[in-house]
């Protein structure tokens, strides 16, 4: 119960068009979350793009401002979902999101050492529009690339 008055306070407290966003938001990264929990990942690795290419896209005010609001739903989203919401959940979720708006976007997928446990590593993904990180912003500098679809 206390999820939806959280969720729901955030979405009332917003512009008509930030309360669409949110509500794609959440099934978005609904969506994308039951994929990675019950798809093989080489069954939906195709939506994510081209392996391999990275896009040099310049973002226009409006599409700058498109991408801001595309992530700062998510980012608000994630904090109320039932199920895990991090950095893979947004990151596709953003770019299928931004595909709507035929904005090209690249998705980066990274490894580094655990801090903590050196025999293990972390993973991160974010994604970007040209050299615009829209989402997984933090502590992307420190993760080795180890794929990228654009």
């Amino acid at each position: 119960m206390i999820f939806f008055k959280k969720i729901s306070t955030h979405i009332f407290q917003s512009d008509f068009e930030f309360k669409k966003l949110l509500i794609k938001a959440f099934f978005y990264s609904m969506t994308v979350r039951f994929m990675m929990l019950f798809v093989k990942y080489n069954r939906y690795e195709k939506r994510l793009g081209k392996r391999g290419e990275t896009d040099t896209y310049t973002l226009s005010e409006k599409e700058f401002a498109i991408a801001h609001n595309i992530a700062k739903a998510l980012n608000g989203v994630s904090n109320y979902t039932l199920w895990e919401s991090k950095c893979m959940v947004q990151a596709v979720s953003a770019k299928w999101m931004l595909q709507k708006y035929s904005i090209p976007s690249t998705i980066y997928f990274g490894i580094a050492k655990d801090e903590d446990n050196k025999s293990k590593l972390k993973a991160h993904a974010w994604l970007k529009v040209g050299d615009c990180v829209v989402t997984g912003r933090a502590g992307h500098e420190q993760y080795k690339v180890v794929n990228f679809y654009s």
